[in-house]
């Protein structure tokens, strides 16, 4: 993979390129008449470090920062050197053999020229681009030919921000090989360095694939935003409990899930998250723990202080939502393509190792939320929506009663884990008064003082009723 970075794309823009263009793109002259009297006589000062203002000067070139237009001008001027890129990348063997298809498109044949538009090639949002190739000479390949349409249209791909990333199948072999030697592409005079991560749009792209290393930093940005208002609120005991409740949800939480909709977490990687999350709810909550108690406040006594679902219900509640959104996409779409598609190649996981994905966290989700309460072999429904097939549900009047079925499948799950939760609770009680003391720490005298074995049994005992009593 290599993800792109460009100069300065909006001020490199050529205006009488863009005006070409949009006539191209078949936007009526007087549109595009109405359009270049926004950027005629545009100028420009700027401040010295003295504090002085610098005489005036005319700008012209770039599109007006700040402008409600200029994101869709620029999108319709990226779209005319991506024309040309992909008709090049048509006309190179190498290139066309090495792109990433979908199973489903592989099998449908046709033009070099319709396999490169079909393949998935690129990742683009905004001048923000990562270029897919399954081989070091075709991701160069690919790379020369953006550099060099680039430059026609005045747009400069920076080198130094540019990188490379290759994804590694994951080792099970023990102790794991050495690492290979570093990757390096060259393109059209330009060098780029291999990193391990990139950071794109937001998540973190690693290249094992691994998961842990986004909720790691997930977590880092969710304590920054309890940091970042802890003096005049959440350290504030007289604060209003509500406001606080209210902004962990909308600035901690909302950092620490983001892009969970997209995720593939397996157990371990929502403990990770729970855990966050639990601490997150005591800050809020204030709890600190009593002089000789052991265990703080539970993960289910917290939620329900506060008054929110856990984390898990929150993850596959987004995925469930965004699986019935991205369901409602025209098929040609991209994001509906991947999400339900298949890639071509990859290893077998081998037996009795399935490998995670998106769709069969979908499932389990399904499973979890209980999608088919209430259907029958008559009456089959998914999620109250009666249709057979859960991708047809979620179109159903525009998805209003797939995301009103969701929601109430996530009350479902959250009531259901809350009672499970409160009888594990009641079988460690149990547990308790009939086995007594397990270890030698419970038995062992308290600073060499006589019945210290009492003591310890009844201070433990003292702990583990507060933090099992749900409140």
């Amino acid at each position: 993979m290599c993800f792109i970075d460009l100069q300065k794309a909006y001020d490199s823009v050529d205006r009488e390129l863009q005006w070409k263009v949009l006539a191209r793109a078949g936007i009526p002259a007087e549109m595009i008449a109405v359009i270049r009297k926004f950027h005629v006589g545009m100028r420009a000062r700027v401040r010295t470090d003295d504090g002085e203002l610098s005489d005036w000067f005319p700008v012209t070139q770039g599109l007006r920062q700040g402008c409600s237009m200029s994101p869709l001008l620029f999108n319709v001027f990226f779209a005319a050197p991506l024309e040309i890129i992909v008709t090049r990348f048509s006309q190179d063997e190498v290139i066309v053999r090495d792109l990433v298809y979908l199973k489903e498109e592989e099998r449908r044949g046709g033009g070099l020229l319709d396999r490169v538009r079909r393949a998935v090639w690129g990742m683009l949002y905004a001048d923000d681009a990562g270029v897919v190739s399954k081989s070091a000479d075709g991701l160069a390949r690919m790379m020369t030919i953006i550099v060099e349409v680039f430059r026609e249209f005045g747009l400069t791909v920076s080198e130094r921000k540019t990188e490379t990333l290759v994804m590694r199948v994951k080792e099970r072999q023990r102790p794991p090989p050495p690492p290979p030697p570093v990757l390096t592409i060259e393109a059209a005079g330009q060098r780029y360095a291999q990193t391990t991560e990139f950071r794109y749009l937001g998540g973190l792209i690693n290249e094992q694939g691994d998961l842990t290393r986004e909720i790691n930093h997930r977590s880092k940005a969710a304590w920054a935003c309890i940091r970042r208002y802890a003096t005049e609120l959440f350290d504030r005991p007289g604060a209003p409990f509500r406001l606080k409740a209210r902004l962990l949800q909308a600035e901690a939480v909302a950092a620490l899930l983001y892009g969970c909709m997209t995720w593939s977490p397996r157990r371990d990687h929502y403990r990770l998250l729970q855990t966050t999350h639990h601490r997150l709810l005591l800050r809020v909550i204030g709890y600190r723990r009593k002089g000789g108690t052991y265990r703080q406040l539970s993960y289910a006594q917290a939620l329900k202080r506060v008054g929110c679902q856990s984390v898990e219900a929150t993850v596959r509640q987004r995925r469930l939502l965004f699986a019935g959104a991205v369901a409602r996409q025209p098929d040609g779409r991209l994001p509906k393509r991947l999400m339900f598609g298949e890639l071509v190649g990859g290893e077998d996981p081998g037996q009795g190792n399935p490998e995670q994905n998106w769709l069969t966290c979908l499932k389990d989700d399904m499973k979890m939320f209980e999608a088919r309460y209430g259907s029958t072999t008559d009456k089959p429904s998914v999620f109250g929506v009666p249709k057979l097939v859960w991708s047809e549900a979620a179109k159903v009047e525009g998805g209003v009663p797939w995301h009103a079925g969701v929601l109430q499948g996530a009350e479902r799950f959250t009531a259901s884990w809350h009672k499970g939760k409160e009888k594990a609770s009641r079988q460690r009680a149990i547990k308790r008064g009939d086995s007594g003391p397990k270890n030698s720490l419970d038995t062992a005298p308290i600073n060499g003082a006589v019945g210290g074995r009492k003591e310890t049994a009844a201070r433990e005992e003292s702990k583990r009723e507060e933090t099992d009593r749900v409140t």
